[in-house]
């Protein structure tokens, strides 16, 4: 009983963290200065969306951009130009 219980436990906390898990492949800084975050949503077409890093509405221990920003056409990462195509939610 004692073994299922654990198991059980071990579980849950499993789960929340992965529920906590980044939620951003990659981040960029963008002309104007600020790091903004992007969730890569099609490998074949090249397209990401701009998001919140993770996958709540709060900014938590990450730096919210602020001010005026330019939010680029295209981002480059790991060699590949992908097309800001979306615009996430509290991105």
């Amino acid at each position: 009983m004692k073994k299922h219980f654990f198991t059980l436990i071990l579980a849950f906390f499993w789960g929340m963290g992965a529920s906590w898990a980044q939620e951003y492949d990659f981040s960029a800084v963008c002309s104007t200065g600020q790091t903004l975050y992007y969730k890569i949503i099609d490998t074949e077409a090249h397209t990401v969306r701009l998001k919140c890093p993770d996958d709540h509405t709060i900014w938590d221990d990450f730096q919210k951009p602020i001010g005026d920003i330019v939010l680029p056409e295209m981002v480059a990462y790991n060699g590949i130009t992908y097309a800001v195509t979306e615009i996430g939610d509290y991105a």
